[in-house]
């Protein structure tokens, strides 16, 4: 049993120890408050002090107040320096406190202030739809932690694609529940914000297709991007500058020497303007948003791992040839600059004396050309990690699941005890016991509202889960390799002309092709044709599962045509009855357990018989 199982069963609620957290980080950031107070109190002292005796300096000579106001000065920037500091401690402990706000209203089924990944569902997805993995209430809505854009999009692809590598799901099975005990470190990286619309990738596309273009014409027209003598006499004109400069302030040369040099300077750098404010566009307006990623990288570089894969992406950051932090903290040093130069003052200042523009350009090529190998594979890297932290928020969330086992068998696993849905409250869960053999099709019947739908939804996100290195809802899982498709949610769409039936047999044909070029598919279907009339639909059903039957497919069905249970009359070995029964008495009972058989007991018409009764 994990350390983090241990803990969590010491605990009386998760409830109570994120409200205990929240506590232990109000009554810290209270300290933090009364500094920030009294930084107040000394900033007014310090600056009234510096004005006082720099009016007396000057309105009397008294030197010696000169020196106070200096010194009062001093102490003013170095309080400004810490009230600062403090400030961010204060605003760093805020974000902690939403974070932990947040797990406590996802605990009472508020998920409103997590992104339900909408923007990745496609209806026609083999299985998202139906099983609810995207949008409002979904999986993802439920399970989103994601601090960066890219992380938010490599948490959907995980969920709508599976990666069938067994010994990269175990790695990342330990690597997720070591991101889960290290609380409240996983925390604090989820309280570093970023962005959600910075488009990062926007920039790193910018740099690669810079890079593509650079053909030798372009070298021609923008000889100050490529040419290495470029540097060398911009030092040059500098000690130029500087020497008439010191000769102006000997009374050797005229003063108008100095300003028409600078000048010069100035026309150089608009001369070139084409070239670098093309390169100062693309990287200016960012800086805040970049600087976000600095301290995730600061956070992560932190930690101590000891699982495999977690070790693996730490060293993509940080390994003794080079360091991600370092370098993007010499990325976020040019992009300080580039906000500097927007100030008008500094940008005719800096530019006239120093080339201001063209030094940001230089440096920011030669970051370029020492990084843009590695750039992407950072920010994946980083992204890989935000999933990864998202996935370990809910497996903390979760101590009651398990984790997965991936079947190492060529064919057909699946296998699950104490099986329930991961949405249901684990107070009100009725678990089953569930296998699924090879070529093998499971018609299952039942009353309405007896647990069809939500246990055919069970198999399909359980097994989602499991591929993303998830814990699964059950007390014990095994599964194998296979492919996902359902048909549960069909629905006409009449701005393309298309009717409820058609729309059905579109789905169906999609699931038929799609399991003609799969290797081997689990189909979860939820009645099978409804859009036809009773015989028509009993007929088509029959059709359509034999004819599947004879692909390398496994399935199971929710129906209420108990004539389609007939099926295991003609091959017990192919169709296996199973059912979920109630009891009919004065109210109805509902078990919510499975068992073999068909269905006995059906309760459309009683319960509108009750209905009619009250009219």
């Amino acid at each position: 049993m994990s350390f983090r199982i241990r803990k969590l069963k010491r605990m009386k609620d998760l409830n109570k120890y994120y409200l205990e957290r929240i506590d232990k980080i109000i009554t810290k950031k209270k300290k933090y408050d009364k500094k920030s107070k009294l930084f107040l109190i000394l900033k007014l002292v310090y600056f009234s002090a510096f004005l006082v005796c720099f009016y007396i300096t000057f309105a009397y000579l008294n030197w010696f107040l000169g020196v106070l106001a200096v010194v009062a000065l001093f102490n003013y920037l170095h309080v400004y320096k810490e009230d600062v500091k403090n400030q961010k401690f204060i605003n760093r402990l805020k974000a902690i406190i939403d974070v932990y706000q947040r797990e406590i209203n996802y605990l009472k089924n508020d998920f409103s202030a997590f992104d339900d990944g909408s923007c990745y569902l496609e209806e026609s997805h083999a299985y998202a739809l139906d099983l609810d993995i995207l949008g409002k209430n979904s999986l993802y809505n439920r399970i989103n932690r994601t601090i960066t854009p890219l992380g938010s999009k490599k948490l959907a692809d995980g969920l709508l694609n599976f990666d069938f590598d067994k010994q990269k799901i175990n790695d990342k099975q330990d690597a997720i529940s070591e991101l889960a005990e290290k609380e409240p470190w996983r925390t604090e990286f989820l309280s570093l914000k970023t962005n959600k619309n910075f488009k990062i990738a926007d920039l790193l596309k910018f740099l690669n297709l810079e890079e593509e273009s650079s053909d030798t014409s372009k070298k021609a027209k923008d000889p100050f991007l490529y040419s290495s003598i470029i540097p060398y006499l911009l030092i040059f004109s500098n000690i130029i500058l500087l020497t008439i400069v010191i000769l102006v302030f000997l009374g050797i040369l005229p003063s108008s020497l100095a300003f028409i040099y600078f000048l010069l300077q100035m026309a150089c750098t608009a001369i070139c303007g084409k070239s670098t404010n093309l390169i100062i566009k693309q990287v200016s307006g960012i800086n805040k948003d970049f600087k976000s990623y600095v301290n995730i990288l600061h956070h992560i570089k932190l930690a101590k791992f000891t699982s495999d894969f977690n070790k693996f992406l730490y060293l993509q950051l940080f390994n003794t040839k080079i360091d991600s932090l370092k370098e993007f903290n010499s990325f976020n040093k040019i992009l300080n600059s580039v906000e500097r130069r927007n100030n008008v003052v500094i940008y005719f200042l800096f530019n006239g004396c120093f080339f201001f523009d063209l030094w940001i350009v230089l440096y920011f090529k030669k970051w370029k050309a020492k990084n843009i190998g590695n750039l992407s594979l950072w920010i994946d890297v980083i992204a890989e990690y935000d999933s990864l932290m998202t996935k370990a928020t809910y497996e903390f969330n979760t101590p009651t699941a398990s984790r997965a086992i991936i079947s190492d068998s060529n064919k057909f696993v699946y296998k699950a005890l104490s099986l329930s849905h991961p949405f249901i409250n684990v107070k009100d869960v009725v678990a089953n016991d569930f296998e699924i053999n090879n070529s093998s099709f499971y018609i299952t019947t039942g009353a309405n509202m007896a647990g069809k739908s939500t246990f055919l939804r069970s198999i399909g996100i359980n097994y989602v889960l499991a591929m993303n290195s998830m814990p699964v809802s059950a007390s014990y899982y095994e599964v194998s390799f296979f492919d996902l498709f359902s048909s549960m949610r069909t629905s006409d769409n009449l701005s393309n002309n298309i009717s409820y039936f058609n729309a059905e047999l579109l789905r169906l044909e999609e699931l038929i092709r799609a399991c003609k070029s799969n290797k081997y598919t689990l189909i979860i279907l939820d009645e099978i044709l409804k859009g036809t009339n009773s015989k028509d639909k009993l007929n088509g059903s029959r059709m359509f599962l034999k004819a599947i039957s004879k692909l390398p497919v496994s399935g199971i069905i929710a129906t209420h045509d108990l004539e389609l249970s007939k099926l295991e009359d003609e091959d017990k070995n192919k169709f296996i009855n199973y059912c979920f029964e109630i009891e009919l008495s004065d109210n109805i009972l509902y078990s919510y357990k499975i068992s073999k058989g068909v269905a006995r007991n059906l309760n459309a018409s009683f319960l509108l018989n009750k209905i009619i009764k009250r009219i």
